[in-house]
């Protein structure tokens, strides 16, 4: 009856797992983004850019910055804020050669031994001396597309909204199928899944980077949490529990997923404990109302899942070769979630051939070689879930884990 029970359980978690995921994307028609409509006189709000940079290489940072005052945007409404850490002297040398060519660089440079490790420090020391109406993130490896600023000032400024999100895009994908996998992943989740997710007024977890906000609502909330290991993400439920709606813009980053298997396992790890970090920062401060804590709980559960998942499949085995009178009640959910299994199959194909310029045979054969693999790389993810519950529930010990950048996406 135990094994029973775990597995009616465990059945019963994906399938609310994937109505939650599902939902969305059914009565947004796939997060279909409404068009931009430019006016010929556009506002053009100043809007200051934060750019953690810490043991970065130089010709990484240099091109970020390049495309960043290379953009279509007054740059006199631009103000770029390159945020160092003062035992990284490296990174500080390069910054004042990039001030030599960009004189309007600011460069905020932090004490490493005030507050925990981390981004979101970083992040509250350049928000302290940001003078814009609006504040963006923009990591040090990112490629940003020309109309980006525009496209911000319009939704936050014409439109009204409170923050947007941009879309990611990973394009190393020939490195590693890892890589692939992870371009198909972003594809998915960025140009579907978000934008689904804003629409059916569900609670938007904000990327890494290209994420704008403004400044008012920015520092009502007192910055990003330090004590968060995906600042981004707890700052994009906190904006749902206040009610501030965050629609994800059609305007595309160029980004490099790791290449080393550790460095991809260090990223997801953080990522994960993120999430659960964020699950008991809210349980502790309460979330508002049983709908924020459901979104809270589903969205939270996702860590969790590596655990869940392997225990559930080694059960259903064992269930089946041991005792197959448990089938034929639990037969009719297993369907259901492994139907749902081959649609994130080719909806992972299909995000990736969202990001492809042009289809071609090779660009064919990736997206179904992402679709026939993903279940191996869900289990890679599973992995990077249980180090990520080893370290929240067992170590408890806060550390950064940064991410390694060799400029693959230039």
């Amino acid at each position: 009856m135990a094994i029973a029970g775990f597995l009616l359980f465990f059945n019963l978690v994906w399938l609310l797992v994937n109505f939650y995921n599902f939902y969305p994307l059914i009565i947004s028609r796939f997060g279909n983004q409404a068009k931009l409509v430019w006016r010929e006189r556009m506002i053009h709000p100043l809007i200051s850019v934060l750019l953690p940079a810490y043991h970065e290489e130089m010709k990484t940072l240099n091109e970020t910055v390049k495309r960043i005052f290379e953009a279509d945007y007054p740059q006199e409404k631009l103000e770029l804020i390159v945020i160092t850490e003062r035992d990284d002297e490296e990174i500080q040398t390069v910054v004042e050669k990039i001030q030599k060519r960009w004189p309007k660089v600011k460069q905020v440079t932090g004490d490493s031994s005030q507050g925990p490790p981390g981004k979101a420090r970083a992040l509250n020391w350049g928000l302290n001396e940001a003078k814009g109406e609006i504040v963006g993130v923009i990591d040090a490896e990112d490629l940003i597309e020309p109309l980006l600023f525009k496209k911000v000032a319009y939704w936050i400024k014409e439109r009204g909204y409170p923050a947007c999100q941009g879309i990611l895009d990973m394009v190393n994908e020939r490195d590693r199928w890892r890589n692939l996998q992870f371009r198909g992943e972003y594809g998915w989740w960025f140009r579907f899944q978000l934008s689904s997710l804003s629409q059916a007024g569900f609670p938007v977890p904000l990327g890494g980077t290209t994420n704008f906000i403004r400044k008012e609502i920015l520092e009502e909330m007192g910055g990003w949490d330090q004590w968060n290991l995906t600042e981004d993400f707890e700052l994009g439920l906190r904006l749902y529990f206040k009610d501030k709606k965050v629609p994800v813009i059609p305007a595309i980053t160029r980004e490099e997923s790791p290449i080393k298997w550790q460095c991809w396992l260090k990223q997801r790890t953080r990522w994960q404990r993120g999430k659960i970090q964020t699950l008991k920062k809210f349980i502790k401060m309460g979330t508002g109302g049983f709908k924020n804590f459901f979104h809270l709980a589903i969205i939270s559960i996702w860590p969790h899942l590596g655990f869940i998942n392997l225990l559930g499949i080694g059960l259903s085995i064992y269930a089946f070769l041991v005792h197959p009178p448990l089938w034929p009640w639990l037969f009719p959910i297993f369907c259901i979630n492994l139907f749902a299994i081959f649609t994130y199959m080719n909806l992972a194909a299909i995000g990736y051939w969202k990001t492809q310029r042009r289809m071609n045979f090779t660009s064919f054969f990736r997206g179904i070689l992402i679709a026939i693999t993903l279940p191996l790389y869900w289990f890679c993810q599973w992995i990077a879930d249980l180090r990520a519950m080893k370290q929240e529930y067992i170590e408890r010990k806060f550390y950064w884990e940064k991410t390694e950048h060799r400029g693959r996406h230039l």
